[in-house]
């Protein structure tokens, strides 16, 4: 089973509102420039804006650049680094940004769909019912 943990986003607001995609890096350089690992061409988005780093189930959020906050809650100073749990929603430059992340599978999955409890025993109960009355037919 591959444990891989992908970082997933969707552009809420901007010129790119409605793209989704994910990435499977554990750090990901998200800014304007070319060599950006996830490169959006915004207003108000310099080349390196923000470094996203994925933690299980949270990130480390560092700021490159003045102009990055947490949707509803509070401004991240360039040079400033904080953890975040997911999902998050982030205001950079002239965009907004949701990221989250989704297990490959979930743990403990077999990738085998589950029937409710009460589907399984009426199968098995009708099967058993089957079963003693072809054994009294013949």
């Amino acid at each position: 089973m591959d444990d891989a943990v992908s970082l997933r986003f969707e552009v809420r607001s901007g010129h790119y509102c409605g793209l989704t995609g994910k990435t499977d890096l554990q750090k990901c350089l998200i800014g304007s420039g070319f060599d950006a690992d996830l490169v959006f061409v915004e207003q108000g988005l310099a080349p390196h804006h923000l470094r996203v780093t994925l933690l299980g189930k949270s990130i480390e959020l560092e700021a490159l650049a003045p102009g990055l906050s947490i949707e509803g809650n509070r401004n991240i100073a360039a040079g400033q680094s904080v953890v975040v749990p997911l999902p998050v929603v982030l205001l950079v430059g002239e965009m907004s940004i949701a990221l989250s992340v989704q297990d490959a599978e979930p743990p403990g999955s077999t990738g085998i769909p589950r029937l409710p409890i009460g589907v399984l025993a009426m199968v098995i109960i009708s099967s058993l019912g089957i079963g003693a009355l072809s054994g009294t037919i013949s």
